[in-house]
């Protein structure tokens, strides 16, 4: 079998049949000449592994023994260097630290690199302390698929060139929990299921929703009208936005039902200021605020006692009659006066009054 170096002159492949035209001074000085591509690795008519070398790539070439034609030549292998005519020897070109990976100056990674940058990294680094094993696939504008083994560094992640990424760890190590997942972006995240349900299931712990969102860290600039959609959209300007919309919590259904349901637990409304002046910039003295609106009717049930306490005034305003009923006493108390006003006012006659109060517990869809 004749071995000879060689060096790509063009991968211009009109029948796409693995041809590469190549120049070899060995077999002939005046001319290329046409070598057939081969693979370490190829299902016959099903697929295999392909990377043709590019032009100017030192390669080697053989021609089998056996019977065959004058003209069939193969490619073997090549070379990591670059052909330049007008250097009398050949210059190095180097690999790069991705496989040059640490002080001990052997190589530690298989590297896949395409002439664009698109790179394909399987690497292992040891050290007296630790050994690191890492695949990572990475595009050449920076995004990138990484898997690392290691016991400090233990982890699945996937990320864009401006550092946005999903993280999934295996062992967990310092502040980073085992077997955890985190979302990491700069712009907006949105979940949608065009045709199911969205879950969200914690068994061992908490779930936790905070919006830290105040009026000096709105992430989003203005819309600028004399701007292009396009260049709105490529600063992260959003339009239908207000200068309202920030810092909220929204939870919103269309057609159907909310609910809170606590089976073995409360269910707290809080919203004292204290604990969020500091956040959006409000005063101290801000009043925390909560607000029930309802089209129809308000109804709350309780199996036991109902309190309410006010800190100050309790008024109640009704646009048709107040009505009260107890089954035992009713006790109205108070360290001054007492005022009723009335067009009349009628004490029970005898037998008392039955104000006909009907009130129905509702339930929602689920039963409860």
């Amino acid at each position: 079998m004749k071995v000879y170096r060689a060096w790509v002159a063009d991968t211009l492949d009109v029948n796409r049949s693995g041809i590469i035209s190549v120049y070899c001074p060995d077999v002939d000085e005046s001319r290329t000449f046409d070598v057939r591509y081969t693979s370490p690795y190829v299902v016959a008519g099903e697929g295999g592994m392909v990377a043709i070398p590019g032009i100017d790539t030192e390669i080697f070439i053989f021609k089998p023994d056996g019977k065959v034609a004058e003209d069939d030549w193969f490619y073997m292998s090549s070379v990591s260097r670059k052909y330049d005519s007008d250097t009398p020897a050949l210059p190095e070109v180097s690999l790069g630290e991705s496989v040059y990976t640490s002080q001990k100056l052997r190589p530690e990674a298989i590297v896949i690199k395409d002439p664009r940058g698109n790179q394909l990294t399987l690497s292992q680094k040891t050290s007296d302390e630790q050994s690191m094993t890492k695949a990572e696939l990475k595009t050449a504008f920076g995004k990138s698929i990484t898997m690392v083994d290691n016991v400090h560094n233990d982890k699945i992640v996937i990320s864009n060139e401006h550092g946005d990424r999903f993280l999934l760890t295996s062992e967990g190590h310092g502040s980073r929990p085992s077997r955890s997942a985190q979302i990491k972006t700069y712009g907006r995240q949105q979940y949608v299921s065009t045709n199911a349900g969205v879950h969200t299931i914690a068994k061992g712990g908490e779930i936790n929703i905070l919006n830290e969102t105040g009026a000096d860290s709105k992430a989003w600039p203005d819309w600028n009208e004399d701007k292009s959609v396009e260049e709105n959209e490529s600063m992260g300007a959003e339009k239908d936005y207000n200068d309202e919309q920030y810092g909220n919590i929204n939870v919103k259904s269309k057609f159907r039902d909310i609910n809170l349901i606590a089976n073995e637990g409360r269910i707290f409304l809080d919203a004292h200021c204290s604990a969020i002046a500091s956040s959006v910039n409000l005063p101290k003295e801000t009043p925390g605020f909560i607000q029930i609106d309802s089209g129809k009717s308000i109804t709350i049930w309780a199996d036991t006692t109902i309190n309410i306490k006010s800190g100050k005034d309790l008024n109640i305003m009704s646009g048709g009659a107040i009505r009260m009923q107890a089954k035992k006493q009713i006790t109205m108390h108070s360290d001054e006066n007492v005022l009723i006003d009335g067009a009349e006012i009628h004490l029970a006659p005898p037998g008392g009054i039955n104000p006909k109060l009907n009130l129905e517990k509702e339930t929602n869809h689920y039963g409860d």
